[in-house]
């Protein structure tokens, strides 16, 4: 039996913080030092290469992307994992095979989720804080200015490979690694605190969307957190949510790729749906009947990730 298995889900949540830290420092400090080598880097100039200046620096910032996702979440997430639960897979629920029907669900609801998310996004950015705070919200829209910035410059490239490296630092090793923590770990610590699994979904949903540091995208990807939330509880398995994740991201780095490099004039992913009504809602509605018909696959059985009577 493991040591801290059996313990409260407050000390687990203050233990996880803190493997969190441990595993976060340790990783990116040996990070930080195979960098230097493997980029000739000079260590007391690191911060100047953070720029998105030149495709060698693009590389950089990549490389650092990938570091950070894994010393944040995936290793953290394994150590939790291994330290808390009587076994690592169960605890992570990563030992339960999926239904791929639902993987089939799953992906058409991201896929005609775009115009709804669009006009959830416009919504968002339009959203003002009142005027006793425009100091704080000129700095929030700076932020997300420069925030967008690094993002077009590490998404932006004309060939495959650089294609499958976004993919990789932006689509699967995110995917993998905040599943692993917001619904692996904190999704299970909640529920098992508040005793019912809607909140344990909208707690780690809302940590979720607010560590991205994005005011202006905190809606959408705080309903996108309760989807996954939903999907958890409903296979049982962690692997429907990383998959939900990985098309989501990948859908983005896809239709950014296409958009950039081969799209016509006309075509711009991030508006589109923002001008039709009807086509948001439509795209609501079909988002309703594909969540539906997703959940109706699964029989429910109680588990620690739905309410504990």
């Amino acid at each position: 039996m493991k040591l801290f298995a059996n313990t409260s889900a407050s000390f687990q949540f203050f233990f996880a913080i803190f493997i969190i830290l441990v595993v976060f420092l340790f990783t990116l400090g040996v990070g930080i030092g195979l960098s230097i080598p493997l980029f000739g880097l000079n260590a007391a100039e690191l911060g100047s290469y953070m720029n998105t200046e030149t495709v060698e620096n693009i590389k950089i910032i990549k490389y650092f992307q990938a570091l950070q996702t894994v010393a944040l979440f995936v290793f953290p997430a394994v150590a939790i994992a291994y330290l808390l639960g009587e076994n690592s897979l169960d605890y992570l629920s990563l030992n339960r095979k999926l239904n791929y029907n639902s993987v089939l669900y799953v992906f058409m609801t991201i896929l005609v989720a775009l115009p709804a998310v669009n006009v959830l996004i416009e919504f968002n950015e339009s959203m003002k804080l009142p005027s006793f705070m425009s100091h704080i919200e000129q700095m929030m829209r700076t932020s997300e200015d420069e925030a967008k910035k690094l993002t077009e410059a590490i998404v932006s490239t004309k060939t495959i490979t650089g294609l499958l490296a976004n993919l990789l630092v932006i689509a699967i090793l995110p995917a993998l690694g905040e599943e692993l923590i917001f619904r692996g770990v904190f999704q299970r610590i909640f529920t098992q605190m508040t005793r019912n699994h809607h909140w344990g979904i909208f707690i780690s949903a809302f940590i979720f969307s607010a560590l991205h540091i994005q005011f202006y995208g905190f809606l959408p990807r705080l309903l996108l957190g309760v989807y996954f939330g939903y999907l958890l509880v409903w296979s049982q398995s962690l692997w429907l949510p990383i998959l939900a994740h990985f098309f989501n991201n990948a859908m983005a780095v896809l239709f950014y790729f296409y958009y950039h490099n081969y799209a016509p004039a006309n075509f711009n992913p991030d508006t589109y749906g923002t001008q039709s009504v009807m086509l948001a809602l439509f795209s609501s509605l079909l988002v309703a009947f594909l969540v539906y018909f997703t959940q109706r696959i699964y029989i429910f059985k109680p588990t620690i990730h739905q309410k504990l009577e």
